[in-house]
Formats: C-alpha cells, structure tokens, sequence
C-alpha cells in the first residue's frame, strides 16, 4: 500500500507567505505577490522529496465556513483571529491551481476545519492498512500520532507517540483532554483556571 502524506494546506500557506517576508517575490510585471505560492509549492517539493519520496500526497485547506458550527456554540472560539493578517489568503486561488498543475490532490470542505479533515483522512487511510505522514505545525494534530502516523512539524522533525509522552507528559490519546484543561490560545480556549 502507498503510504500517504497528508498536509496542513493553510498551516503551509502562511508559514510560506511569513516566512519570505524579508523578500518578497513578485511577477515580473509586478502586479501580484507569488510569495505564498512559490514558497508553499517549493516546501511542499523538497518536504516530499526529503522526507517522503514514496508517498501519495493530499493537501488539506480550512472550509471558507470551517469555524462557524464550532462558534455557535463558543462565540470566544478564534475570535481572536479576526484582526490578524490574512494576507496569505490572496495566493490560495493560485497554490490550489499550482497542485492541479502538478497533479497532487487537494480537498477543501467548506464547513470542515482542515484538521478534522487531515484526521479523518489518517483514520480512513491507515484502517486500509496504510502508513500516514501528517506535515503540520498544528499541535491539535499530535493526537493523531500513532504506530502508522508520524507528525511532521515545520522543521521537519518526525513526532512519534514516544515523542509526544516524553514532551508533554501525556499520550496522543490523551492530547485532547490535556488541551481542554491547559487551553489553547491560538484557537482562544482559555482551558480550566486553577484553584
């Protein structure tokens, strides 16, 4: 069985816009920034070639809707996000033609947060007996880290079960609960406040 590398599509594309800030790429005219895209379609090739030559890739993009169900029941639930810079997000239409182009699958569900997509793709994948690659900087995902799942986070470094407990002091099972009680500012979830 092909082994699958699935990929945090909006994790990538920021961390590519952000991180050529010092010098931006343009077209030649100079009418548009293609830093987001060249930066996430570069990462993505040496990303696969390095670390997973062998593997299918799939590409996972947050839903245009992806927090709204989650903010009806928690109103706080990322709204800290509202004034952040969302620059990146003018280069999406461009890195989802760039993978067509080179033929590697992307999926976006429009009311689904990419990684409840990444995790149920992990689920699917590894219940037909593959080996799954999760290429993120998303810690939510750490749950997902298994015998047949291998977080890789943005330095490239393979995150294992092992690694996780030794870490955080918790399993990936227990990844859940654990970010329940300690909060987790970057989605506003302030966690249980101590006695």
């Amino acid at each position: 069985m092909t082994p699958l590398l699935t990929v945090d599509g909006h994790h990538l594309l920021y961390r590519s816009w952000w991180g050529f800030s010092q010098r931006r790429i343009s077209s030649r005219d100079g009418d548009r920034d293609l830093t987001g895209v060249f930066g996430f379609l570069a990462i993505l090739r040496k990303t696969h070639l390095e670390m997973a030559p062998d593997h299918e890739i799939v590409v996972v993009f947050d839903g245009e809707n992806a927090a709204a169900t989650r903010q009806t029941r928690d109103a706080g639930y990322k709204a800290d996000r509202a004034d952040a810079d969302h620059s990146a997000i003018r280069s999406l239409p461009m890195v989802k033609d760039g993978l067509d182009v080179a033929g590697i699958a992307w999926l976006e569900l429009d009311d689904h947060e990419g990684d409840d997509v990444l995790a149920t793709l992990a689920r699917a994948a590894v219940d037909s007996g593959r080996t799954v690659t999760c290429y993120t900087g998303d810690r939510d995902l750490l749950q997902l880290a298994a015998p047949s799942v291998t977080i890789l986070d943005p330095a490239r470094r393979r995150i294992t079960p092992t690694d996780v407990l030794a870490r955080h002091r918790v399993t990936p099972a227990q990844w859940p609960d654990f970010r329940a009680l300690t909060g987790d500012p970057s989605d506003n979830i302030p966690g249980v406040r101590a006695a």
